[in-house]
């Protein structure tokens, strides 16, 4: 059963440009991208500043999910597993 499912759940080559646009800060929407990246991790440490002084566990746990940090991990990832020095650089 497991190995079926990996058979039948390969990853569609075609599909690689959209993850990449996704993913990569490029071309002309990339100022768009930062700045929007740049607000929420703003956003981000203002929220945990506040829980880290309230004494809030909770406070700091919502700020890590307003945190934009999952993108640029998986661009990363996906420059290396792609072998892109150039991004994952």
């Amino acid at each position: 059963m497991f190995e079926e499912f990996i058979w039948k759940n390969k990853f569609d080559m075609a599909y690689l440009p959209v993850l990449q646009k996704k993913l990569c800060f490029e071309g002309e929407c990339a100022g768009n991208e930062f700045l929007n990246y740049g607000v929420l991790l703003t956003l981000a440490t203002i929220i945990s500043t506040y829980g880290v002084i309230a004494g809030s566990t909770a406070t700091v746990i919502g700020a890590m999910i307003i945190a934009p940090m999952m993108t640029p991990i998986m661009a990363s990832t996906l420059a290396i597993v792609l072998g892109d020095t150039k991004r994952a650089g």
